[in-house]
């Protein structure tokens, strides 16, 4: 009753503004006193459904928490306890063995690790690939240089660098390969084939975003600027306007969309002014299953988790509020299927509070009203009880299909 009266004062102030109804929040995992600072949703136990993977930022915690068949999540080991102040978590294979492994930053150590998944979401220890990154921020695995197996990416922001790691196939990685180190301050980097020539090109984003051409052979050219484009929380990359090209979108004061036009081209940056003010993340995902690309957003000032309807032609004024106690700095959202039912959710996690939510649609995008999830306790102990999030992962661990 309380939402329903937040939300009817709500439509005196946007007359674009809907209340959606999600599934009650499933709490993930055991409470923890630290903070979660990052999402992502992988499989990583291959039983065909999300679990997730919480990185600690002011501890030295790699958590998973599988999902099991009735929609729980269930505490398992510590992925990793030996690296601090994860900046950044990703999921991929990268022993081509068949199961996710893990690779990571720590911003404080300036090191990228990785963290092989030995089976049944059981890992290996730590190993690190790249120790001299001052101010590692963010790091991705991509095939590189075509030889079938992903190769390694980060970018560190005190010393100006994006730097990539060869994967010689079996998990053994060359050392550091710089690819720039005269990027100021870069914050993300993503790979996509900007120009169709069969090879993924890098890109960095910090306030300018830099196109950085993968000539072959390891080689990298001379980044050009692809317009100004400032990134204060995370980046994404999709093809908004269903035009077969892949576009960048980036939480900053607002959410900016870098249009690409082709060619190696891309449009001057544009707010998408229906989004709040202040985002901390955004995510890109088909919502409402009309075939085009909807944004997820948590925002700071208002506490409030929404997704943007696209109407077909890039344009968002349609709000749909998920939750209005979404509070603090540093949220992340993730949009992906979490129950393998055929649509998206809403994977959230939140910096202050110490939480970690998923929201179910009912296949329509709408999402049930929200219940306040209870903030993590912080008694210790393994899984989420150890300490705070810097990164969550969600993925199928164990191989059990779900």
């Amino acid at each position: 009753m309380l939402l329903r009266l937040i939300s009817l004062g709500l439509l005196t102030i946007s007359s674009h503004l809907s209340w959606c109804q999600f599934s009650n929040p499933v709490r993930v995992g055991t409470p923890t006193a630290f903070q979660v600072y990052s999402l992502c949703s992988v499989d990583l136990d291959n039983d065909g459904d999300k679990d997730v993977v919480s990185g600690l930022y002011s501890r030295p915690r790699i958590t998973f928490a599988e999902r099991l068949s009735d929609g729980s999540y269930k505490d398992r080991d510590d992925v990793c306890k030996t690296v601090n102040y994860l900046s950044s978590v990703k999921a991929g294979d990268l022993d081509n063995d068949g199961d996710i492994d893990l690779i990571s930053t720590s911003i404080i150590e300036g090191k990228v690790h990785w963290h092989e998944n030995i089976g049944n979401g059981e890992f290996a220890g730590a190993v690190t690939l790249g120790a001299n990154m001052d101010g590692a921020n963010s790091v991705i695995m991509a095939d590189l240089d075509n030889d079938g197996d992903n190769d390694v990416i980060a970018c560190s922001k005190n010393d100006n660098t994006i730097a990539w790691f060869e994967n010689y196939g079996t998990g053994n990685f060359s050392v550091k390969q710089i690819v720039t180190n005269s990027f100021t301050a870069p914050k993300a980097v993503l790979t996509t084939d900007i120009d169709s020539d069969g090879l993924l090109d890098i890109v960095g984003f910090g306030n300018i975003a830099y196109w950085y051409k993968n000539l072959g052979g390891g080689i990298f050219a001379t980044g050009q600027p692809l317009g100004t484009f400032v990134v204060s929380g995370n980046v994404e990359m999709a093809d908004l306007d269903n035009d077969g090209d892949m576009d960048f979108i980036a939480a900053a004061s607002v959410v900016k969309w870098l249009e690409n036009i082709g060619g190696g081209n891309f449009a001057s940056s544009q707010t998408l002014t229906a989004v709040p003010q202040q985002p901390t993340s955004v995510s890109i995902a088909d919502m409402d299953n009309d075939g085009d690309k909807d944004l997820v957003v948590a925002s700071t000032f208002d506490n409030k988790i929404a997704w943007f309807e696209n109407d077909g032609f890039t344009v968002f004024n349609t709000e749909h509020v998920v939750s209005l106690n979404a509070p603090g700095i540093n949220k992340r959202v993730v949009a992906d299927d979490v129950d393998n039912d055929g649509d998206i959710d809403i994977l959230t996690s939140l910096y202050d509070t110490h939480e970690i939510r998923v929201y179910l649609n009912d296949g329509f995008g709408n999402f049930g009203s929200f219940d306040a999830v209870a903030p993590y306790s912080g008694t210790g102990g393994s899984g989420y009880g150890s300490g705070g999030s810097g990164a969550v992962v969600s993925a199928d661990f164990n191989n059990d299909g779900i």
